[in-house]
């Protein structure tokens, strides 16, 4: 069905959408896909759709506090998020 040169990726869709993972190749040759890993961004990995690093990046520029957390952006987009769809 499947040459020795094509990769099969097999996708999962959690229930919740969260992630997304691949993960078997049936080509027993090379090295397995290493190169092929794609960036995950921190809105899909907090699943929301939101951006998490622009509003990350505007806390910042904006002086709102000399530090911030890697939690306060994901937190401040699940807020808005969830007032828009309210």
């Amino acid at each position: 069905w499947f040459s020795t040169n094509h990769k099969v990726i097999i996708i999962y869709l959690c229930s919740n959408r969260k992630t997304i993972s691949s993960l078997a190749t049936m080509s027993g040759k090379g090295k397995g896909g290493r190169g092929e890993k794609k960036s995950t961004t921190s809105s899909a990995k907090a699943g929301l759709q939101f951006p998490v690093g622009r509003i990350g990046r505007y806390l910042r520029q904006g002086k709102y506090a000399t530090r911030m957390g890697a939690g306060a952006p994901v937190y401040l987009a699940a807020v808005l998020e969830n007032v828009c769809a309210e």
